[in-house]
């Protein structure tokens, strides 16, 4: 289901493409592919029978994951009209926060500050792994519900 979404996504993002004069079209485009990108990582992880594959994968996903929501974000202050927000000096502040989580998951071996651990589960037959949280794991957590909580008072 996961790649189902991604090929879904990735074919928006391309129709979108056709539109790229447009700024609307510009932001949603990047924003479906990041969400393309996240779902075919995390369905390449899902799949994936080794340990060090899955984390490869899901540590990919991670570039998907905190890109999305900001630029979904720019996609609705453009289309309510508050573009005027979107400038050089804010937009990339919109990004410090994904960087270092992005900078964090690649590097989680040496300081385990994204996952602490990873535990098989007890489910027999499923090849599932449970990711110990770390302790900034929750600093994405709040970042994305507070762009994700935001974007949804602009559309209400």
């Amino acid at each position: 289901m996961l790649i189902f979404t991604g090929v879904v996504s990735a074919g928006i993002a391309l129709l979108l493409w056709q539109k790229r004069s447009q700024r609307r079209a510009q932001l949603l485009g990047l924003a479906m592919l990041a969400q393309a990108e996240w779902a075919f990582m995390a369905g390449l992880a899902a799949s994936s029978i080794l340990l060090e594959q899955r984390l490869l994968f899901t540590k990919l996903s991670y570039v998907g994951i905190y890109f999305c929501m900001p630029l979904f974000f720019f996609f609705v202050l453009h289309y309510c009209s508050y573009d005027k927000y979107l400038n050089r000096r804010i937009v990339p502040g919109f990004f410090v926060i994904p960087l270092v989580m992005i900078g964090l998951a690649a590097t989680n071996e040496t300081h385990h500050l994204i996952w602490a651990g990873f535990v098989p589960s007890q489910n027999v037959g499923l090849n599932l792994v449970v990711y110990l949280r770390g302790p900034l794991y929750w600093l994405g957590v709040v970042y994305i519900y507070t762009i994700l909580c935001t974007t949804t008072l602009l559309l209400a």
